[in-house]
């Protein structure tokens, strides 16, 4: 085929109509498959249901995971290809869900060009970041949706490591009665490198963000927000700064400080040590942590309010004044005791 100067070949496996029923000089509707910049060979196909366009989408609201719609490429970057997929709207697809193998010499800018129309699956549908996530690789395109959302936002805190391949991982309940399953597959997201510094029997604390629709993977993230965190539980992190009274704690994008007297403390801590804490108190955004044995191996009940303290009750505080007079102790949520010096031993 002749297409503006450029050799348009269409194999045989790619055409509906027999040899001799093309006629040189018939002009035909066709679909360009591949462009071959180097050797100026467009690669096309005339199979009717390839190439029939698919209802556009008018907004975002009409797009499920799961769709196979034909995107054209109207923008190429390193990250990735923004193409039209409707009336303003825009689809994503990022460099790792292309249909490139990792290991080839083939770059985007050699497969792909601008205004070519390609098959795609949604795979994510953001209605709030106006973002529409896309693959076009072929295993994605065969795979069979599913959709089961049940379990999302749910925490899993803490689930112990059996395995770990890449960025999948098979957890395991440590306290079996909060299990959404006996065990679970799940994948960690790859901007997530965060659950990477974690080893088969590691014990993680996460939330389920989503559920792959492909692998029915659980997908997890370890971006808390402090509304996320409940006083009482234990957490995992990964020590990012140590002075001689404090610790700084990562998890997820958050960081939580915690102070320590050293006097007290038997142990020691290093950079990049993953570290068991408890919650103390969550209010207005702020968080207080601590990393001392009394509090991570408390088996203390849940005070949320002044009201669950009754007389004769056993608490572990924290000390947080000593004067002349009396001594503060924090307990949860905020909750502040003072011991007079007279009743104290």
């Amino acid at each position: 085929l002749d297409i503006d100067g450029f050799k348009g070949f269409v194999s045989w496996k790619h055409s509906k109509k027999l040899k001799n029923d093309l006629i040189i000089g018939t002009s035909m509707f066709y679909k360009i498959l591949q462009v071959n910049e180097a050797t100026k060979i467009v690669e096309m196909t005339n199979d009717i249901k390839k190439c029939k366009p698919k209802a556009t989408f008018e907004n975002i609201q009409q797009v499920k995971p799961g769709d196979k719609i034909d995107a054209t490429i109207n923008e190429i970057s390193d990250k990735g290809m923004k193409c039209n997929i409707g009336v303003n709207l825009e689809g994503f697809l990022d460099v790792r869900d292309m249909n490139i193998s990792p290991n080839s010499d083939i770059s985007t800018n050699d497969k792909y060009k601008k205004g070519l129309v390609i098959m795609c699956c949604v795979l994510e549908v953001d209605a709030q970041k106006n973002l529409i996530r896309l693959s076009n690789r072929k295993n994605v395109l065969k795979m069979k949706y599913k959709n089961d959302s049940k379990n999302i936002g749910k925490m899993l805190s803490p689930h112990k490591i059996l395995s770990k391949i890449n960025d999948v991982m098979v957890l395991e309940p440590i306290n079996k009665n909060e299990s959404i399953e006996e065990k679970l597959t799940v994948e960690f997201s790859k901007k997530d490198a965060f659950f990477s510094k974690f080893v088969p029997g590691d014990a993680i604390s996460c939330k389920i963000k989503a559920q792959n629709p492909f692998t029915n993977n659980f997908v997890i993230t370890s971006h808390f927000l402090t509304n996320d965190l409940e006083p009482t539980k234990n957490y995992f992190g990964i020590i990012n700064n140590v002075s001689e009274s404090s610790l700084t704690i990562l998890m997820g994008n958050f960081y939580y400080n915690t102070y320590f007297d050293p006097s007290s403390v038997k142990r020691s801590f290093k950079l990049g040590e993953k570290i068991e804490f408890r919650v103390l108190s969550v209010k207005k955004g702020h968080v207080t942590v601590s990393v001392d044995e009394m509090f991570t191996k408390d088996p203390n009940p849940l005070i949320t309010s002044i009201d669950d303290i009754k007389v004769g009750m056993k608490l572990t505080g924290l000390i947080r004044s000593n004067s002349k007079l009396l001594i503060g102790v924090k307990f949860y949520n905020f909750i502040i005791g003072r011991i007079p010096m007279k009743n104290n031993h």
